[in-house]
């Protein structure tokens, strides 16, 4: 039989563990962990034990555990403390639990075969964990040899039991901030969204107008054989740019199309393909690659092609001249599911760290000219369609931008191709 120290070692001991504080940088469970080690070897004991009661009372979870010796048998994780009314009542009274030997005691021996024995535990000295009159969880001081405790040991058990009681206060105070501020940054988030929709709706508007008024004047080219060929492409760019600001302006007035059309992905993309490489001549060379099979995916054709202008768009400004844009299609399976996989990829310079953390926040720009909008919106698009976007990049290596989204229900209509 041994006895504990004298009470020199518990003053600096104490004064360590009021120390610990919950923060964004320390959880409570390292805390806990903390706290048994700082115990255990002050003590000198064999290991200690954080406790905590769940459902209504019936069930005990360690949450923290420090052993000094080699463990003899696997932790127990769980206790049911339905099984030991004697022992759980005992605490609700008491400021400890001191067993010198924890198998005959009479307070603890009805813990013998389901915990005492499997783990070699001779000794215990316990003390309950308060949150104001509720019975919470329980610090365990436990030996593997028969131990007198001392005052001091009881005193100091009690100390760790009430600065585990304020660690877990401060636990339930740093969850509640850190649950304010997700839901402030939700609540950011949303007005920037409903600025972009009120700024949006105004520039659709307005381009949309233009657009129509450009149209009219290129429509009289089109009989002229000289520049008839280029007036029939200016058209159909003219008449792509016309259906995205259509899209936009219902995406802003958030009342989309009562009857989305789900579109083929690999047709609406080869017929953009002329607009596309219009906008990179000169800068870059787009390729496609894709099955020569319809690939029907939850997205309308416009929502296809406003995706598809952005990320191209930004693959032509982060190259110089002489690039490469390569975009193309797949199907491919992913968490089980059949998805399309729309890919742009870029040979341009690549994408700093601390810039591709926040390439989707909105007004966010490095072009001197740049809303911050698109990629934004593109988001907001693919994930409205049940789809996801992901981003590779390295400095000097060029980006890849991958759309997955899902396949259209084939009982449903879809767009024709073209359309």
């Amino acid at each position: 039989m041994v006895e504990g120290p004298s009470s020199a070692p518990f003053a600096s001991v104490r004064l360590q563990l009021a120390k610990l504080r919950i923060s964004d940088e320390l959880t409570l469970r390292e805390a806990c962990v903390n706290a048994c080690r700082l115990s255990a070897e002050t003590l000198g004991i064999a290991r200690v034990g954080v406790w905590v009661f769940e459902e209504d009372h019936s069930l005990l979870r360690c949450i923290a555990l420090h052993e000094s010796r080699s463990a003899r048998a696997v932790a127990v994780p769980e206790l049911r403390a339905t099984e030991f009314p004697t022992y759980v009542d005992a605490l609700r009274g008491r400021r400890w639990i001191a067993a010198d030997d924890a198998i005959a005691h009479p307070l603890t021996k009805e813990l013998k075969l389901a915990y005492l024995e499997p783990q070699g535990i001779v000794a215990m000295l316990d003390a309950p964990i308060f949150r104001g009159e509720d019975l919470f969880g329980i610090v365990c001081h436990e030996h593997d040899v028969s131990r007198v405790w001392s005052e001091h040991d009881r005193a100091f058990a009690g100390t760790i039991a009430d600065i585990l009681a304020l660690l877990f206060e401060q636990a339930g105070h740093v969850t509640s901030e850190r649950r304010r501020r997700a839901l402030e940054a939700e609540r950011r988030h949303a007005l920037k969204l409903e600025l972009i929709a009120r700024m949006a709706l105004s520039v659709a508007h307005d381009v949309n107008n233009v657009l129509t008024t450009v149209q009219l004047l290129v429509g009289g080219l089109v009989n002229n054989p000289a520049v008839a060929p280029i007036a029939h492409d200016v058209l159909d760019a003219l008449g792509a740019g016309a259906a995205l600001t259509r899209e936009l302006l219902e995406m802003a007035k958030q009342q989309p199309s009562e009857s989305p059309v789900p579109a083929d992905v690999t047709a609406t993309t080869a017929g953009l393909l002329g607009v596309l490489r219009a906008l990179t001549r000169g800068q870059a060379t787009v390729t496609l690659a894709a099955p020569a099979a319809p690939l029907v995916v939850t997205a309308t054709a416009n929502q296809l092609q406003q995706i598809l202008l952005n990320l191209v768009i930004n693959a032509r400004d982060a190259i110089k001249t002489g690039g490469l844009i390569a975009v193309s299609v797949e199907r491919l399976e992913r968490d089980g599911r059949d998805m399309a996989r729309l890919r742009v990829q870029d040979s341009g310079a690549g994408i700093p760290e601390e810039v591709r953390a926040r390439l989707f926040e909105p007004y966010f720009s490095t072009k001197p000219s740049g809303t911050g909008l698109g990629l934004t919106l593109v988001r907001e698009m693919v994930e409205s369609c049940g789809g996801s976007i992901e981003v590779e990049s390295a400095v000097g290596a060029g980006t890849t931008f991958d759309v997955w989204l899902p396949l259209a229900d084939p009982t449903l209509p879809s767009a024709a191709p073209g359309s």
